[in-house]
């Protein structure tokens, strides 16, 4: 049992050897339940995969993240969702210097929008009532909201930080 844990962590938590970038051998069950890994991360490289599954099970995200999943099933879209992703991959991944190149900026904020769509696969996995082809469309629908075209259009309704504020009370 316990090796079948450890096996298990290590699928969730550790890159993929680079010998294995052609493939991804992962349990049915795992890639099921992950469905958009090669999509978020096309290297098939996972660096935040530990420090997200840390955030999910810690459940600080869990009321915003019902809060939100059920307002934009209400009002369709998934905007509120993904703010509560952005709000996640902020804490997740440091912010670009004031002093940032135009290239570092945005290579910066790529990975906030890939450890904030991974985060949304871990908490629809954690949630457990979503069928795979569901957390596919969900996924999908979040990486549409938060393309940077998106964003232009709708903004940030909250600031991280009121998010943040609101998970603590």
């Amino acid at each position: 049992m316990r090796e079948d844990r450890s096996a298990l962590l290590d699928l969730l938590v550790l890159p993929l050897p680079a010998a294995d970038a052609g493939r991804v051998d992962l349990d049915q069950a795992v890639a099921d339940r992950l469905p958009r890994c090669e999509a978020i991360s096309p290297d098939h490289a996972c660096p935040y995969r530990g420090a997200v599954a840390d955030a999910v099970a810690s459940g600080r995200f869990s009321e915003l993240w019902a809060e939100a999943d059920a307002s934009d099933r209400a009002e369709g879209g998934r905007q509120a969702t993904w703010r509560v992703c952005d709000t996640a991959a902020y804490e997740l991944v440091e912010y670009p210097p004031d002093d940032a190149s135009p290239e570092e900026t945005a290579r910066i904020e790529a990975t906030r929008r890939r450890v904030g769509l991974c985060f949304a696969q871990h908490m629809l996995a954690a949630d457990g009532g979503e069928l795979p082809r569901s957390v596919i469309r969900i996924t999908d629908a979040l990486s549409e909201a938060s393309s940077p075209e998106t964003q232009e259009t709708y903004g940030t309704h909250e600031t991280h930080e009121t998010q943040l504020e609101r998970s603590d009370e």
